[in-house]
């Protein structure tokens, strides 16, 4: 899809309408790793909330196995005109996942990694 669309594996479409990439490690120059990590994946559901404020839902991907966490964080602010629960009208999703590289094409990263998003499960609905 193109133009800021995508289609998950389930079929629904879902409009990407902000995209957030920082270092992983922001604000940390020294430390143990596992000490990085764990702080980071703490604060990481309110600080997504802070950049992305509403009520959507809230999905982490958790980073792979280990000590210390990948370059990147990734957050993706996704939207759906189809709801979950048929008596509203649109749902929406944070979904924040972890990379080693920022790919040159975005729309085939993002498209990649938001594909297997199970949204009934993770997205809240809303009304306009």
């Amino acid at each position: 899809m193109s133009d800021g669309w995508f289609r998950l594996e389930g079929g629904r479409r879902v409009l990407l309408d902000q995209l957030h990439i920082r270092r992983s490690a922001l604000g940390y120059s020294l430390g143990k790793p596992e000490m990085i990590r764990r702080e980071v994946l703490e604060r990481l559901p309110e600080e997504a909330r802070s950049i992305f404020p509403s009520n959507n839902g809230l999905l982490v991907k958790p980073p792979s196995d280990g000590n210390r966490l990948p370059k990147y964080t990734f957050m993706a602010e996704l939207h759906s005109f189809e709801p979950v629960k048929p008596e509203y009208d649109c749902s929406s999703l944070i979904f924040v996942w972890f990379g080693e590289t920022i790919a040159a094409n975005l729309h085939e990263m993002v498209d990649h990694e938001v594909r297997s998003v199970d949204w009934d499960k993770y997205a809240a609905d809303g009304n306009y």
